[in-house]
């Protein structure tokens, strides 16, 4: 025991014989009651504020003793010695294992597995610690500005601060033995100054024990400051006769300093760190309006001393300070704002300044009746609900007619509320094939033989072909256009008139069929005659006939769309005309695929 009051008495003595900085109250001691929670390092921070375990409250008194001597800049030098007691009956909780510590393990609140099989090592006795501290004030500086002549402001009262520090620990463990201990606090606290030099505070510390378990302790009491200082500001000036008490000048100004040098001190200089004139009190006129910088509102603005050096732009009776629309005369109710739609808000309130509206609605109307302001009302003329900003769902899918590109239609947001009827994922907005699921890259149609040719372009859809052949391959396009030639060398006229013979009609319905197996092919007919009479005679001929083809395909639902019809005359002959064989082979009809 004799070891702890020994360096007790090492600490005390090096705080108070620190030479350094004085302020106006230099010396702070307190006094009070302090309480250790050994548990609170070991559980987890929720478990902390719901299982406190403050040793102290109990059993012999728990005496806290403070004292500090003020550095510089916020910063003190702090000693605190502190003693409770731990009493018997509270031993069997730190014990390892113990019912307490087992009931928080169970419960995942004890963080540490040695100390829940081993303990705390916690024994029955009193306690001492102490430690030699670097104490910051936060506000400290502003304090001292105030501490003579200014009323206190709550700064003033309330005075936080950190504390950092290196001590000692001695306490009994479960070997009944007095153990001492290099310890280490770090914590917060606040003073709540109660007058100038008294007050309270409350201090919370955490303890760091190299050899042992840590520990956190709570402090509380009562401080008082004094050793008050004859001249506070150094200037070799007692207070007494200093006028500037706590700012330093020279013996000329009475202690009072001049930092602009303008000749005005500055306990009277309105604009202490800016050269002025004495007509103003130490200040400017930069606008050179007759009002001083400090009481011109306007200072840089040439105005008339009554709007407080502010000008009036708008020339409205209300000064642009206070003129919410400096710019735009206006009447004083509003602030120097008009009231252009003379719907009772002003303009600069008003969100429909050019529509009478109604204040509900922040001055703007309500033409659809709907609640909702136009303003606000994505679809003003339209009577809709506050849900889809005013707008109705015509077709019920949940979304705005605003955003809704199928409004009628009910759909899914996902495509801005169209429908996908073929579920492939495209809109049918944008879809080209909507009830026959495709690809993106086809808009939606498919490629069912996979040879890049979407279905409705592809002419054998069901076997991969080339562009070339409009989704065909070579030897299906050769193979139509040997039947197409085939049949057509099958198709017969009455003489000079373009009445087909019935006799070709078995061929036209080979062709036909060709048509309708292939319905993206497309067909070149073409009428050719002999030279027998006149070339006019002939070209209008074989045009007649060409186009009597393609009416008996149109006629039995082929889309005229498909077919090319031209008359030729005799000026494409395949033969000679000098025979009878050859005019016959020059009168003929043929049929090619057009390939796009």
């Amino acid at each position: 025991m004799k070891k702890i009051y020994l360096v007790l008495v090492m600490l005390i003595t090096i705080a108070f014989s620190a030479n350094a900085q004085t302020t106006s109250y230099p010396w702070v001691i307190g006094t009070g009651v302090n309480f250790v929670d050994f548990m609170a390092p070991q559980l987890t921070l929720g478990t902390q504020f719901s299982e406190t375990t403050w040793e102290g409250a109990e059993a012999g008194y728990p005496f806290h003793l403070y004292a500090s001597r003020f550095l510089f800049q916020g910063f003190s030098l702090t000693f605190d010695f502190n003693t409770i007691n731990v009493p018997d009956k509270n031993i069997e909780k730190y014990m390892g294992k113990s019912k307490y510590i087992t009931r928080l393990w169970e419960n995942g609140e004890w963080g540490s597995g040695g100390t829940y099989e081993n303990g705390l090592h916690i024994g029955a006795g009193r306690m001492f610690y102490g430690h030699l501290s670097l104490q910051y004030n936060f506000f400290s500086s502003l304090h001292e500005k105030r501490l003579k002549n200014e009323r206190r402001k709550f700064i003033d009262v309330f005075d936080p601060y950190i504390i950092v520090g290196v001590g000692a620990t001695t306490l009994y463990e479960d070997d009944k033995e007095d153990h001492y201990y290099f310890s280490q606090q770090t914590g917060v606290g606040f003073n709540f100054w109660i007058q100038k030099n008294v007050g309270l505070y409350a201090e919370g510390d955490y303890t760091f024990i190299p050899d042992r378990d840590d520990y956190m302790s709570y402090k509380f009491g009562l401080k008082v400051r004094f050793g008050k200082d004859k001249d506070i500001d150094k200037d070799g000036i007692q207070n007494s006769k200093d006028k500037c008490p706590e700012l330093p000048g020279p013996k000329e100004t009475n202690g009072c300093p001049d930092q602009d040098g303008d000749g005005v001190t500055d306990d009277v200089d309105k604009c202490p760190k800016e050269p002025g004139s004495p007509e103003f009190m130490g200040c400017n006129d930069r606008d050179g309006d007759g009002v001083a910088d400090f009481e011109d509102s306007c200072p840089d603005i040439k105005g008339p001393k009554e709007f407080n050096g502010c000008p009036d732009r708008d020339g409205d009776g209300v000064y642009d300070l206070e003129d919410s629309c400096p710019d735009v005369a206006g009447e004083e109710k509003y602030n120097g704002c008009p009231d252009t739609d003379g719907d009772g808000l002003p303009d600069n309130k008003d969100k429909c300044p050019d529509l009478a509206g109604d204040e509900a609605f922040e001055g703007c109307p309500d033409r659809d009746g709907d609640g909702i302001s136009d303003f606000e009302d994505k679809c003003p003329d339209v009577p809709g609900t506050a849900e889809f900003m005013g707008c109705a769902d015509r077709d019920g899918d949940g979304i705005s007619d605003f955003e809704d590109q199928c409004p009628d239609i009910p759909g899914l947001a996902e495509f801005n509320g169209c429908a996908d009827r073929d579920g492939d994922g495209i809109s049918d907005l944008v879809d080209s094939c909507p009830d026959e699921a495709g690809l993106e890259k086809f808009k939606g149609c498919p490629d069912r033989d996979n040879d890049g040719i979407p279905d409705k372009f592809d002419n054998c859809p069901d076997k991969p072909g080339t562009e070339e052949m409009d989704g065909c391959p070579e030897e299906v396009m050769q193979e139509i256009e040997k039947q197409l030639s085939f049949n057509a060398e099958s198709i017969y006229f009455e003489s000079g008139k373009s009445t087909i013979r019935s006799i070709s009609y078995q061929n036209l319905d080979n062709i036909l069929k060709i048509l309708n197996d292939f319905p993206k092919i497309r067909l070149k007919i073409e009428g050719h005659t002999d030279n027998t009479g006149s070339r006019e005679i002939n070209l209008k001929l074989s045009e007649d006939r060409a186009f009597a083809v393609m009416n008996y395909f149109t006629a039995r639902g082929i889309d005229a769309a498909r077919f090319q019809a031209n008359g030729y005359g005799p000026d494409r002959p395949v033969a000679t005309n000098e025979t009878s064989d050859g005019r016959a082979a020059n009168r003929r009809t043929e049929i090619h695929l057009i390939q796009d």
